[in-house]
């Protein structure tokens, strides 16, 4: 069975029951990035609820599957959803250590890189997607996010040498020793760079959102 252009797996899209919160800076005028996302995962069967970033709560992400925050966010958006017991997936590199999913030094913690190219670090994990070593992720250098994890994390992907695609499992220690109350997934992505992919990144992506959708599990 052929791989979905827009799914980016065999077989048919996930069920539609299945809904994403998405956490923009302002969901009546969505960037051009935030567009490509949220096309992207109608295409593949999701359910997409726009949230505002300035106004979103933590009993808004409760009936989610999962909530993913772009990179448009404003950071004034805290600590809200850190506790949420729902699996989150974000590319937002200022508020990992909010979510306390990093420590709290700007460009050392955290940050974000210029790069076209992540390097898979660990191939069998199921957030790789299938790839293997440095891929093409974008059509040009885009400015992503990176973040260096507590070792409680599983890390998959760099970028530009920086720590770019990890994720915490429920219940897994972060920053501080805190447990995980769902799974916690930074991403390499920016503002613009959805709208620059490769086939590469659309193969990342769908694998980080089909992983925190279903829970995280081992499986993928």
């Amino acid at each position: 069975m052929g791989a979905d252009p827009l799914y980016g797996g065999t077989g048919e899209p996930p069920p539609s029951d299945d809904e994403v919160l998405f956490v923009v800076a302002n969901p009546s005028a969505l960037s051009s990035g935030e567009i490509a996302v949220r096309t992207r995962l109608s295409a593949a069967g999701y359910t997409v609820t726009l949230a505002d970033d300035s106004t979103v709560t933590a009993a808004d992400a409760a009936t989610a599957s999962a909530v993913l925050v772009a990179a448009s966010v404003s950071t004034s958006l805290g600590s809200r959803l850190r506790d949420v017991a729902v699996p989150v997936m974000m590319w937002k590199p200022w508020l990992y250590d909010d979510m306390r999913m990093t420590g709290s030094t700007a460009n050392v913690d955290y940050g974000s890189v210029s790069t076209a190219t992540v390097t898979v670090t660990a191939p069998a994990h199921p957030l790789a997607a299938g790839l293997t070593g440095a891929v093409t992720a974008y059509a040009s250098a885009q400015t992503v996010a990176f973040g260096v994890p507590a070792s409680g994390a599983s890390t998959v992907a760099t970028v530009a040498g920086r720590l770019g695609l990890f994720v915490y499992e429920s219940g897994a220690p972060m920053v501080g020793g805190t447990l995980a109350p769902a799974c916690r997934l930074g991403f390499p992505a920016g503002t613009t760079s959805p709208t620059a992919f490769t086939a590469n990144w659309g193969a990342l992506f769908d694998a980080a959102v089909r992983y925190v959708v279903g829970g995280c599990a081992a499986s993928g």
